[in-house]
């Protein structure tokens, strides 16, 4: 007979051995027998992304409509929605949803701030970050991507000043020690202070691409070419990334 929770364990399984036709017709059967719906709905419509059809996965996460995978679903659909060239949707998706939960206030703002950065819209991504950190004044992340939106914005002393904050509240943050390093650098100011930040972050990290790219064009802009293009090379073997090739 049918027993629920047995074919959920197998559209698991399945999915961990990523065997997605067994877990899709699993998922399925239990979306029609009325079982396990927003599970059943949210990791339907992660395959039908993962297989980039995205207007099949926006029915499906549009259907998870409670419990804990309701944030991570509806802020999906807002990502689609970007992808598919509407971002204007996907923030007014994301409006609606708040209106419905307001109690989804952080995430929402958070995943706004995430959305407006990736589409290059500074000022929103600005503002947004500005509602998350209401929420959680603290949050070392949160501060470096308002940073980043102040830079892009063109507004570097307000960069600079804000990175600055954000290193003496998290003195061994390697990720805010390290942005504040490339910031310099990117501008040609205190390469002196610029290298020993990301030296420190090295110290933490010693593989960390991004933090090796940062030393190499530290080194770069201070004269150092051959020793820069020894970092730049590590960096780019670790993550072969357009921006440090």
């Amino acid at each position: 007979g049918f027993v629920p929770e047995i074919v959920r364990l197998s559209a698991i399984l399945s999915m961990s051995d990523d065997d997605q036709f067994a877990a899709w017709n699993d998922f399925n059967t239990l979306l029609s027998a009325g079982f396990y719906t927003n599970e059943s709905n949210y990791y339907l419509a992660g395959m039908a992304e993962g297989a980039s059809q995205y207007l099949e996965a926006l029915r499906y996460y549009s259907q998870v409509r409670s419990g804990p995978l309701l944030v991570t679903a509806q802020i999906s659909v807002a990502g689609i929605l970007g992808k598919l060239g509407d971002l204007n949707a996907g923030i007014a998706h994301l409006d609606e949803v708040y209106a419905q939960f307001p109690q989804l206030g952080f995430d929402l703002w958070v995943a706004k701030a995430g959305l407006y950065s990736r589409y290059w819209r500074s000022a929103d991504a600005y503002d947004a970050y500005n509602r998350s950190l209401e929420y959680q004044p603290d949050n070392i992340n949160l501060m470096l991507g308002r940073a980043a939106s102040l830079d892009l914005m063109g507004e570097t002393d307000r960069a600079i000043a804000a990175l600055r904050q954000t290193v003496k509240l998290a003195p061994d943050n390697a990720n805010a020690l390290n942005s504040l390093s490339y910031t310099l650098a990117n501008r040609n100011l205190r390469l002196r202070e610029a290298r020993k930040l990301v030296k420190k972050a090295l110290a933490e990290q010693p593989n960390n691409p991004a933090f090796l790219d940062s030393m190499g064009w530290v080194l770069y802009r201070d004269g150092k070419s051959a020793e820069a293009l020894g970092y730049l090379e590590r960096a780019y073997a670790l993550d072969n990334d357009p921006e440090i090739a």
